[in-house]
């Protein structure tokens, strides 16, 4: 059956900032290419993803196991590309979960990817919709 949108929220401990210095799992951190391999085998008219803020950051870790910094954001430019490789538009933003009436500050990564040619639109912050 047709799929019309998927929802991915990757683990996202070994990219946040709240890890600090500890080490990263370059298995754990490649769970979102689940995404774009649904994107390439089930083809989802809709991709959302959520996460942390640092899921831009995404890049390759030395062998140590930490982020090279002056490689960051290359793997996250490569996960955009091949989604827009396989027909997805996508826009990504970074949402404070009070504003959408969630009870904490927390700001997230939400990366939305469409294949329908229909447009992206950001819901709107719950005070904003008051009127």
């Amino acid at each position: 059956r047709p799929v019309h949108i998927a929802w991915f929220s990757p683990d996202c401990k070994h990219f946040s900032r709240a890890k600090g210095d500890a080490l990263c799992d370059k298995h754990i951190r490649g769970l979102a290419w689940v995404a774009v391999k649904w994107a390439g085998l089930v083809q989802p008219d809709i991709i959302i993803i959520e996460n942390v803020p640092e899921f831009v950051t995404w890049g390759p870790l030395n062998r140590r196991h930490h982020p090279i910094r002056s490689k960051a954001r290359t793997t996250f430019a490569q996960f955009c590309r091949q989604l827009e490789e396989l027909g997805y538009v996508i826009e990504y933003r970074e949402l404070c979960a009070a504003d959408y009436g969630a009870p904490t500050i927390r700001t997230r990564f939400v990366l939305i990817a469409r294949r329908d040619g229909k447009p992206i639109v950001t819901p709107v912050p719950a005070e904003d919709n008051e009127d």
